[in-house]
């Protein structure tokens, strides 16, 4: 399997070739938050995240909310891996 590098919130990061969105949240972030996704500068809706498929050199914008929250979390931490 070979691996493609992505831009995620400002850093440069290889992932699998035929990744999606979904799983590029799976695996570097929390899934209990809600997410506002921008691929090269373009909003992409919740419901295509199974099907959009990231190319070598796209540019991911990611920020977490929550709905019992007020105020937009603009998190860049990724989840530590186990």
């Amino acid at each position: 399997m070979g691996y493609k590098h992505i831009t995620i919130n400002g850093l440069k990061m290889p992932i699998a070739e035929q990744s999606t969105i979904k799983d590029i949240i799976a695996k570097f972030f929390d899934i209990r938050c809600e997410f506002l996704v921008n691929r090269n500068s373009r909003p992409v809706q919740s419901h295509r995240y199974q099907l959009c498929r990231v190319r070598e050199n796209d540019n991911l914008q990611i920020v977490t909310y929550s709905k019992d929250s007020y105020k937009i979390h603009k998190r860049t931490i990724f989840r530590p891996e186990a």
